[in-house]
């Protein structure tokens, strides 16, 4: 157990440098990728179409893209480099190909769309914001409901964020004391939904980023784990650059002739 400090920040203080942090507006490389799903994971789910129904745990590379709003983009590489499932976000739209099977995945980017493909009961903006190294929700402008102590077991501040002000859902953030960058956050009662984990902070430009993300979903049981930056703890801050602006087009994907159309609402394919 860490010891409290002599004095604490006041939540005043804690909520004005949540608020007022920049984050990376876009991001562009070539990440390591850990996929972990559970027995009871949906056997219809895209994410065996690039490891397997016999397989429960992927390690690979993938390319990594974002661009602040909404937009994300994902390509999971082969051993040899080449891509082999793409997955797109764009607004409040969800597009997936597995490029060897040649199915084409649509659906909304909500969390029951990203709960069916990546075992996450995510948006594609709240995903967004977790690897932007933010706390996954914060809304509002007050302090109403909200209370600031010390987690003696993580060594770090202890935030409560209520529903009302953490979109519907209760987020227990854990804050580093001296940027209060975070370090973990449950969300849900009791952490039961899902479990953020950030690696240690480094710089990519005028911003800070973690090094890596790990994210939870404690009901189904699955985990993803995006490393960042290079070197994880060991990482000297300043050798990554921001991936500058990033195209649209980008964050589209077309419907390749001859694909197989599966929504991820479950409708019918085409």
């Amino acid at each position: 157990m860490v010891p409290p400090p002599a004095s604490l920040p006041t939540l005043v203080d804690v909520l004005a440098r949540l608020r007022g942090r920049g984050y990376l507006s876009s991001f562009r490389s070539v990440v390591l990728m850990e996929v972990h799903v559970s027995n009871s994971g949906d056997s219809a789910s895209p994410l065996f179409d690039f490891f397997g129904e016999e397989n429960e745990t992927f390690t690979g590379k993938a390319v990594l893209l974002w661009k602040a709003p909404g937009a994300l983009r994902l390509e999971v590489l082969s051993p040899f480099g080449s891509p082999v499932f793409v997955a797109v976000t764009k607004g409040d739209e969800l597009r997936a190909l597995s490029i060897p099977r040649g199915r084409y995945y649509a659906g909304r980017a909500d969390r029951a769309s990203m709960a069916r493909w990546l075992g996450l009961s995510v948006s594609s903006a709240l995903m967004l914001r977790i690897l932007q190294g933010g706390v996954p929700v914060l809304e509002g402008e007050g302090v109403g409901g909200m209370r600031l102590g010390w987690s003696g077991e993580m060594g770090a501040l202890r935030l409560e964020i209520p529903p009302e002000l953490g979109g519907g859902r209760r987020q227990v953030a854990f804050l580093d004391l001296k940027r209060f960058e975070p370090r973990r956050v449950r969300i849900g009662e009791g952490g039961a939904l899902l479990d953020v984990r950030y690696g240690p902070f480094g710089r990519v430009g005028a911003e800070r980023v973690p090094g890596w993300v790990e994210i939870e979903d404690k009901k189904r049981g699955h985990r993803v784990r995006f490393q960042l930056l290079d070197g994880g703890e060991r990482r000297r801050s300043g050798d990554k650059r921001p991936a500058g602006e990033l195209p649209d087009d980008l964050f589209e994907l077309i419907i390749p002739p001859g694909s197989v159309v599966i929504p991820l609402d479950g409708g019918n394919t085409r």
